[in-house]
């Protein structure tokens, strides 16, 4: 792999605060992420896309800096950054030069605790959500997977991101303001870094970037993860159909967690996995078939996608479905093993490792409290056992699901 990394070191500032650092010997990048717990299902309910219009805002500006001045001082030190509103979580990322990180940490703070949102700023993010909103007409997986989340989760956590035209139409400078004022405070901030650093120095830069900003703040509750049975159709003149199936995934925390993912990269994963080979390559149904999986603080779930020829939709789906369930009757030797060797070189040969393991860090801190270091995770797949396996896909089987399907024709028999 490389450069060499160490176990993770987690740490709490007094203010609150939590800190995880996995230092990388001889690494001359670092990454980072800055995630305050807080998102999309933390909006109040008639307020539909203000988080999305917070993630468009919240970089344009600050008490001391304008737009440019925040952008220009991040550019100058050279860092790639994103900002991303998620259902739980409220995410920055950075990547950067080790020996730039005490001056970013300095500039994200002086932007959590100050950010601006100028009234043109505001509604330049509301113009930019309602052309997602209209997008989404040109995005049918995109808008499909929305579908979906928003009939199998519900409120709060299948909200769709975007909002809708009329509640983004309502938010006002104040809205923006209020959410972030509720979510960004020390109580609730993630920081977790991997990179070419000494532990003692980042430690040190982390302490002069936070350690003075003290701000009372609740942290949000999880919400519950809860299925809502169910067959959607949501009406599209075309003639290709999007189908989109949710059923309950193993949490994070789960014991039987890496014996599940080794089980549902069997279903999907790879070009060898089941529903490739059974529903692409053996009947031609569909141009593209995978399984996501997604993690919630207090649950998970796995999403089907398939896209095929509208005529093709009943088919699709029951083939698709009936893959899902023999996986519970005979994951074979060769097929577990393959599993095992995709997911294990996967971990070992990801491209920007740095910022894999802070991306991976942070996940784990939200999801389950505690950091996993990259050889706990290698030893937890390395150690799974066919039976394991096997008795993982019985556990989580496609039931309740919710299947949501967007094309000219509702879906027939869902059994």
């Amino acid at each position: 792999m490389g450069n060499r990394s160490s176990s993770p070191v987690l740490r709490v500032l007094n203010n609150g605060v939590r800190v995880c650092f996995e230092p990388f010997e001889g690494a001359q990048s670092f990454a980072m992420c800055l995630r305050f717990v807080g998102g999309v299902g933390d909006e109040p309910a008639e307020k539909l896309g203000l988080a999305n219009v917070t993630e468009l805002a919240v970089m344009k500006g600050t008490d001391r800096k304008d737009a440019a001045g925040v952008f220009d001082a991040l550019d100058s030190l050279g860092v790639s950054r994103s900002v991303n509103a998620g259902a739980e979580a409220f995410t920055f990322r950075a990547h950067l030069l080790p020996a730039k990180v005490g001056e970013a940490l300095l500039i994200y703070r002086e932007v959590f605790e100050s950010a601006a949102f100028p009234e043109d700023e505001v509604a330049l993010a509301k113009r930019l959500t309602l052309e997602q909103i209209k997008s989404l007409e040109d995005q049918p997986q995109r808008k499909i997977v929305l579908t979906s989340l928003r009939a199998a989760l519900g409120f709060p956590l299948g909200r769709p991101k975007p909002g809708t035209e009329a509640s983004v139409t309502s938010l006002d400078r104040d809205d923006v303001v209020r959410f972030w004022d509720r979510i960004a405070h020390p109580a609730a901030l993630i920081l977790t870094a991997a990179g070419g650093m000494e532990e003692g120095t980042f430690f040190e830069a982390v302490e002069k970037a936070l350690l003075g900003w003290h701000k009372a703040g609740a942290v949000p509750d999880a919400h519950p993860v809860r299925i809502a049975p169910g067959v959607v159709h949501e009406l599209k003149k075309s003639e290709q159909a999007h189908i989109a199936v949710i059923y309950p995934g193993p949490p994070r925390d789960a014991g039987d967690f890496y014996a599940a993912q080794v089980a549902a990269t069997v279903l999907s994963g790879s070009g060898s996995s089941r529903l490739f080979t059974e529903v692409r390559e053996k009947r031609g149904l569909v141009y593209t078939v995978s399984t996501a999986y997604s993690p919630f603080r207090s649950g998970a779930i796995t999403l089907l996608y398939a896209g095929t020829r509208a005529d093709r939709t009943d088919e699709t789906l029951k083939v698709c479905l009936a893959e899902v369930n023999r996986l519970a009757e005979d994951i074979s030797a060769e097929e577990f093993e393959r599993a095992k060797s995709v997911i294990l070189g996967r971990l070992r040969t990801v491209g920007e490792l740095v910022a894999a393991r802070s991306s991976s860090l942070v996940d784990d801190l939200l999801l389950q409290g505690t950091p996993r270091s990259l050889e706990d995770i290698l030893d937890g797949v390395s150690s799974v056992t066919l039976e394991q396996a096997r008795a993982a896909a019985r556990h989580y089987t496609p039931t309740p699901r919710t299947i949501a399907v967007l094309g000219p024709q509702e879906p027939g028999e869902t059994r």
